[in-house]
């Protein structure tokens, strides 16, 4: 929706992602990630739960 985020995952592997990216968490246990904003621009997502 705005503005662009790097992810970090527990594995090393690193992907930057920009506004209107759709992007599916799938896997949401272990060591986890970090996250960072990239750029100037505050980063505003939009996320939802699926069944």
């Amino acid at each position: 929706m705005q503005g662009s985020f790097e992810v970090t995952a527990s594995g090393g592997d690193t992907r930057v992602f920009a506004p209107g990216t759709v992007l599916q968490l799938e896997d949401t246990s272990g060591e986890g990630h970090s996250t960072r904003i990239v750029g100037d621009e505050d980063v505003l997502i939009f996320a939802t739960v699926l069944a």
